[in-house]
């Protein structure tokens, strides 16, 4: 009885290590993907989409109560 707990142990542990192998994997080419697919002129785009956001959410802001409460600068 005990040896078959045993090998089910083992297998179980094999299992989580082989799932925590996969998932590192899975993450490292994530990882690459993102790297390889952000070209210089889609960056340019992001950082141009981010800083409209940035002066809609001030304009909303300013609307919304004057500049001295302001919690978003």
């Amino acid at each position: 009885m005990k040896q078959t707990i045993h090998m089910y142990r083992v297998s179980w542990l094999n299992k989580q290590k082989f799932k925590r192998r996969l998932t590192k994997q899975i993450k490292n080419r994530m990882k690459k993907t993102t790297k390889q697919t952000k070209h210089p002129k889609q960056m340019k785009s992001l950082m141009e989409m981010n800083q409209s956001i940035k002066a809609q959410r001030k304009i909303i802001c300013s609307i919304q109560h004057p500049r001295e409460q302001c919690k978003l600068k």
